[in-house]
């Protein structure tokens, strides 16, 4: 009855936003015969239906690349309108258009930092979003409204006064959702969410959605926001959900509570009380397009989609129809320019260079004085004498040919000298703006693009700013460089004001002239990292090599080349610094000229006005910079409004919609469990393995951690733990692996289980107390290896899954004197990880799963394979079905190795994940470990240690829900000794396998080697060759 209820007071709720054959398409580049780029039509989102209701939580979900983050940008207007197909339709409520002042949508991306200062805090910069997003009147209401949103999103007000790099991953997300509900006037009609759970524990993510909970239901916001793998408390908080499978097709769109039943009524599967239906949905969504379940789902979907429309539309009247027509998506209003906007840009600015991020300013000085100071070290006094002047009557010159040869080389060595300076002032000045801020820079496009304020508000104080900046770094640069240069013995040990002033100026002009390519080369390449580094080095030797102290372009008889050097101008600002030391009180005027300037064609009554031909470049230059950034800042896809008659609106909307083509050609990568049991392969052991079978690869006792070094070598060991609050990361730990087992680290953010498997691995030794004990099998060396979460940095794009795997196992095997087939170790690695089929897949053309895998791989091509092997995160952001594939993978793996051991960090696993592990170490949020055990004992554990009766969670999820608490509570504690004791019982057992190591785990080092030198050399030239030029000729 209550289910009915619910469904009836959703179904009051108005439509906020509907769509209706949605179809997107992208264009795809591919390698033809490794080397000729190719591109062909790729469809992402397949005649898509849905809507959401207002004041209402919606959930997308569907296994990775199935298009979640797609529609996502599809409805926001965020992809190139030529991109989706002509006949789809978008229409939203004209009430949400006229009652809403501000920017109608928000969007926080499922990486936060790239729209975050880091540097600055929390409080910092939710004031400087709440000064951008209200009037100038309403900024004394600031603190107070910041106050009321943290206490709404549940955060703690000590976060305020944390820089938000800092914080954790929850907290994150809250801040950068707090962020975009700054405004007092109208918060955001639509917020749209990407992947706010992935890399949460279960409880973290918990509070993170009951945080959007509260704003969708207090605030009148429609909500939407992309999710992998919800618990079932999460599943619940939606108002509907909306399931795409792979292939861009709806599979589901309803409410939670009807999954189960609708799922039964049109596939025929029934499931049991304790599956979860979300998963089995998700299952099915994985098998994609060509699945017939998928078809019998999508094909009801899209009928009960039109139902819910004609229902819902069928009530108006012909000229009654309160829905709008956006193609293109929901439409973005640019911020009119307002003096408060750039004040406050420009506060903001100065704080993050001087303050909150000094340490970019710290560094560049540095990097200049090292710099100056290594240049100027080779110049003494004797090549600074020479003054390069020649009397008019050559008769009076007295100097032999071999002083004058002397002269020549100390003169044409300080020239070189000044072309260094020359080049180290126009490199830093363009690196400056555009290497270094290329980040920055995105980050204010995504608060432009949002209508934060407007691109004068944008433009002008980052101008201001680093103009600033550079006055600032050039008087630092000269007075190092006029102390230590020997230019002072010049003028006799006395500030020649007449010759620091127009070196000043010059170097001056030289960092502009940097700045203004940085600014170009930004704004053109700001998405391309690569290219703008290329960029930015062949503009500099462009620019350098016309500057006329290496070539004298006046001596050569060639129009163009002398054409280009006038034109760029650098050969007068180096015909500047050559003035400054060979045309300013060195030749007497009325018996000398020089001759170092008439070399170099400088005349000395234009130095100072042909100026005027750089300041030229640098100001067309930044015209056409601002130019080009302001059509590459503006929005994507500017979509508006489609001017249309309420009858004609209406009509569309009730059409049927277009049926969807499922014999289409499959355009994705379809993921399939080659064994659809978990039965593990059955393999003959070797005599090790099976005395290694049962036994202890490692063990450690009280082992704590803290969180910063020591100059110690023994760091001595605290006599009481309680009172070292954030000081500590790892709190009196103990526990024991076995071989051939695999082992989850699980905990709430924070816990430490990323240190945990860094000192597995054998690093941040320096911060280990004295008291921390290893004990090692004796029988076999400890071989470690360490895979991050982020496994792109493992991976080099352009090589295939093979290629990679067949140079890794070269440089890993370099030092072995048996002949090795590399070949055939890649073929076989990739047949037992179940990566078969990708073996001429490009790495960053594989799914999310099948590049940690390979990650995986990488690390056992050593003939000595490590049999200690930590994985941080190895599910984190992928959907449930390729994260139970994957922990399949490193099931069966281990079973055919009973010899090596496996350590995983993991979050949120399900309860068929969690079986797939042989035992479970739960850290608590300080450190304190409060489980270590088999999965199946978790809950008599916790009915022995603490009451669970009302608890109606999965006991992982109670024992989650504990460890966020951390060890003040006393039934962390309780669980804490409990842990312990039962650990202490295993020890005997342990010490017969196992023997102290003082030192710890070993950190694992490969000795250096030229073979290797020449195997990376061949890798990069295979990448570069092979994939990278293609790729730029292409963009």
């Amino acid at each position: 009855m209550s289910n009915e209820t619910d469904v009836c007071c959703e179904f009051k709720k108005s439509i906020s936003l509907c769509w209706k054959n949605l179809r997107y398409e992208v264009d795809e580049w591919f390698m033809v015969d490794g080397w000729q780029p190719r591109r062909r039509r790729k469809v992402i989102l397949n005649r898509l239906n849905g809507s959401v209701r207002i004041n209402s939580l919606n959930a997308l979900l569907g296994p990775s690349g199935a298009g979640k983050t797609s529609l996502i940008n599809c409805l926001i207007g965020n992809v190139p309108a030529k991109n989706i197909s002509p006949d789809t339709e978008i229409y939203i409520n004209s009430e949400i258009i006229t009652k809403s002042s501000n920017s109608l949508v928000s969007f926080v991306p499922q990486f936060v930092h790239e729209i975050i200062l880091g540097r600055f805090t929390v409080l910092e910069t939710l004031y400087y979003a709440f000064c951008f997003k209200n009037p100038a009147h309403y900024h004394g209401r600031a603190y107070q409204h910041i106050q009321s949103t943290i206490q709404e999103l549940m955060l703690n007000p000590k976060v305020l006064q944390t820089r938000f790099e800092n914080c954790s991953g929850g907290e994150q997300r809250r801040v950068a959702i707090a962020q975009e509900l700054m405004s007092i006037e109208s918060k955001p009609q639509f917020l749209f969410i990407d992947e706010p759970t992935t890399g949460l524990d279960s409880e973290s993510a918990l509070v993170v959605m009951k945080c959007l909970q509260r704003l969708s239901t207090q605030n009148g916001i429609t909500i939407l926001v992309s999710i992998h793998a919800p618990s079932s408390d999460i599943l619940d908080m939606f108002d509907q959900l909306y399931i795409i499978a792979k292939g861009g097709v709806c599979i589901y769109s309803d409410q939670p509570g009807r999954l189960r039943s609708h799922l039964n009524q049109i596939t025929g599967i029934a499931l049991n009380e304790d599956d979860s239906p979300i998963q089995e949905y998700l299952r099915i969504a994985s098998n994609g397009i060509n699945d017939e379940q998928v078809r019998k789902l999508t094909q009801e979907s899209v009928q009960q989609d039109h139902q819910q429309l004609t229902a819902q539309f069928s009530k108006f009247e012909k000229e009654e129809c309160p829905f709008a027509s956006i193609p293109k998506g929901i439409p973005h209003y640019s911020r009119k320019f307002r003096s408060s906007d750039l004040w406050t840009q420009f506060r903001r600015l100065l704080r993050l260079t001087f303050i909150a991020d000094v340490r970019h300013i710290i560094g560049i000085l540095i990097l200049i004085i090292i710099t100056l100071i290594t240049y100027t070290s080779i110049t003494n006094k004797d090549m600074v004498i020479p003054r390069g002047c020649i009397p008019f009557n050559i008769e009076h010159l007295n100097q032999t040919c071999q002083n004058k040869l002397k002269e020549d080389r100390l003169i044409g060595t300080l020239i070189m000298l000044l072309f260094l300076i020359i080049l180290l002032t126009f490199s830093l000045g363009i690196a400056m703006y555009s290497l270094m801020t290329v980040n920055f820079m995105k980050i204010l496009r995504h608060e432009y693009r949002t209508g934060w304020y407007s691109f004068s508000s944008l433009i002008h104080p980052v101008h201001a700013n680093d103009l600033i900046t550079l006055i600032f770094i050039v008087i630092i640069s000269v007075v190092t460089y006029y102390v230590t240069s020997g230019i002072l013995y010049i003028d006799e040990y006395r500030i020649n004001w007449y010759r620091f002033g127009p070196l000043y100026l010059f170097n001056i002009v030289s960092f502009l002239y940097g700045q203004s390519f940085g600014y170009l080369l930004t704004s053109i390449c700001i998405d391309q990292f690569e290219i703008l580094l290329i960029l930015c080095q062949v503009v500099v030797v462009i620019v350098n090599i016309n500057n006329g102290l290496i070539v004298i372009s006046d001596l050569m008889d060639k129009p163009f080349y002398r054409t280009i050097s006038h034109l760029l101008g650098s050969r007068y600002i180096a015909d500047g610094y050559l003035y400054t030391y060979y045309g300013i009180d060195r030749c007497d005027p009325q018996t000398e000229y020089s001759q170092i300037l008439k070399q170099f064609f400088v005349d000395t009554d234009y130095v100072y006005s042909n100026l005027e031909k750089p300041m030229i470049v640098i100001i067309v230059i930044r015209i056409i910079s601002i130019i080009v950034m302001r059509w590459t800042f503006s929005n994507v896809n500017n979509g508006k409004i489609v001017s249309a008659t309420k009858q004609e609106t209406l009509t569309k909307i009730l059409t049927p919609a277009i049926e969807i083509d499922f014999h289409e050609k499959s355009t994705f990568v379809q993921i399939l469990d080659s064994n659809n049991n978990n039965v593990e392969p059955q393999m003959t052991k070797n005599e090790f393995q099976q005395f290694c079978t049962g036994r202890y690869i490692i063990g450690w006792r009280q082992l704590t951690l803290f969180a910063t070094d020591t100059i110690y070598e023994v760091r001595p060991t605290p006599e009481s733990l309680d009172d070292l609050g954030d000081k500590l990361i790892l709190r009196n730990l103990s526990g024991q692996f076995q071989f051939g087992t695999l082992n989850a680290i699980m905990g709430s953010s924070g816990s430490g289980k990323t240190s945990l498997l860094k000192v597995f691995n054998g690093k941040m030794k320096t911060k280990l107390t004295g008291s921390t004990q290893f004990y090692l099998s004796r029988f076999v060396p400890i071989r470690t290896c360490y895979i991050k979460q982020e496994v792109s940095k493992h991976l080099i794009p352009g090589l295939t899954s093979k290629q990679s795997l067949v140079y890794a196992s070269k440089l890993k095997n370099c030092h072995e004197t048996q002949t090795i087939d590399h070949e055939q170790v890649a073929d076989n690695l990739l047949n037992e990880l179940d990566m078969t089929n990708t073996a001429n897949t490009l790495v960053q053309n594989c799914s999310g799963g099948e590049r940690k895998r390979l990650a995986l791989a990488m690390e056992l091509t050593s003939v000595r394979m490590p049999n200690l092997i930590c994985i941080d995160e190895p599910v984190s952001g992928l959907d449930s079905n390729s994260a139970r594939l994957v922990l399949r993978c490193l099931r069966r793996f281990i079973a055919r190795h009973p010899d090596i051991t496996m350590v995983v960090s993991i979050h949120q696993p399900s309860t068929e994940q969690l079986d797939m592990f042989d035992l479970c170490y739960v850290l608590a949020f300080d450190g304190l470990g409060i489980y270590s055990g088999q999965p199946a004992r978790i809950k008599s554990f916790l009915s022995e240690t603490s009451s669970i009766d009302e608890d109606k969670r999965f006991p992982i999820e109670t024992l989650i829900r504990y460890s966020c608490t951390g060890h003040s509570n006393s039934i962390v504690q309780r669980l804490a000794e409990e842990t312990d004791n039962q650990i202490n019982k295993i020890t005997p057992s342990l010490l017969q396998d196992t023997v102290h190591i003082k030192d710890g785990v070993p950190f694992p080092r490969m000795r250096f080697s030229l073979r290797s030198v020449s195997i990376l050399f061949r890798r990069l030239a295979h990448c570069s060759i092979r994939y990278q030029w293609p790729l730029w000729l292409t963009m």
